[in-house]
């Protein structure tokens, strides 16, 4: 019974260690800070954005030529459905693509690898107790986002847009510490951690607006639905415990049972997929004007 405690407590573990490894992306990547509360207890340092104002504001047309990319850059959007809806998804794609280093001029941010925030996980609550800090955690593969569907409609003066994207593997890593008591069971975990993913594909429905900023027209969502599926995930740690055959054998059992863990966590994970691309594809399309001609 005690050897079967033991392995709940891991797999709970690393629940906790998966969900800030899917959580907020760093500050850095122009976005703001906020604090969310769940039953268990309390994230700090925790990051979501709005909105991209400080780049759409910008408004000195002296510089405007550098904050955007030129005619050369882009292809060229007509009014016709179908052609703009293959012109959006090219716009999309050559931005991730081209930027996906980051571009301090642009304010885009770096794909390769992206940043996620060092967060601390604070539980104060029963029967979990203490805290997990993750630190040093980036996501690969985000700038590899194709699009095999773009569909824009107007409505009024709102745009929508329906979307099918899909990355071939994400890779997140970092390091991991914490202090944590369940019930009268005191453990210490500290190592470091790697999820791939495969085959993702996610479902976006969003709401934008055109605006006009420095004589150019641009596409701007105000809101982004994101419904992510994934083909397979494969999760490494170390230092869960420091027996390396029950550190295995939880491994083992999370990689097994790994769709239900995802079951649980889909609510975050589907508010993160949300948050990440609305943030993302408004910055790619804060930097590529067009004009819209029949």
């Amino acid at each position: 019974m005690n050897y079967l405690v033991h392995v709940f407590i891991s797999i709970f573990s690393l629940i906790l260690l998966t969900l800030p490894v899917l959580s907020w992306p760093d500050p850095d990547n122009s976005l703001t800070s906020a604090a969310t509360e769940d039953l268990d207890g309390k994230i700090s340092n925790s990051s979501f954005y709005v909105t991209i104002d400080r780049k759409i504001n910008a408004t000195d047309n002296q510089h405007s030529s550098k904050l955007y990319l030129s005619a050369n850059d882009l292809p060229y959007c007509r009014q016709n459905q179908n052609k703009f809806n293959e012109c959006l998804k090219e716009i999309l794609e050559l931005t991730f693509d081209r930027f996906k280093y980051g571009n301090t001029g642009k304010h885009f941010p770096s794909l390769e690898p992206f940043s996620l925030n060092e967060t601390t996980y604070q539980y104060n609550g029963r029967p979990l107790s203490g805290h997990l800090a993750i630190k040093k955690a980036f996501m690969h593969g985000l700038s590899k986002i194709q699009y095999s569907q773009v569909d824009l409609r107007k409505q009024n003066d709102i745009i929508k847009m329906r979307a099918l994207s899909h990355l071939p593997k994400l890779k997140f890593t970092g390091s991991y510490n914490g202090n944590l008591r369940f019930n009268n069971m005191h453990i210490r975990p500290k190592g470091d951690f790697n999820v791939t993913i495969t085959k993702m594909e996610i479902e976006q429905k969003a709401d934008g607006i055109i605006y006009s900023q420095d004589g150019h027209k641009f596409l701007k969502f105000i809101y982004l639905q994101a419904e992510p599926k994934i083909g397979e995930i494969k999760v490494n740690a170390s230092g869960i415990f420091t027996d390396n055959v029950l550190n295995n054998i939880v491994l083992n059992v999370v990689n097994q049972y790994w769709r239900e863990i995802y079951r649980v966590l889909l609510p975050q994970i589907r508010d993160y997929w949300s948050s990440l691309l609305l943030h993302l594809t408004n910055v790619a399309l804060s930097i590529s004007p067009f004009d819209v001609k029949d």
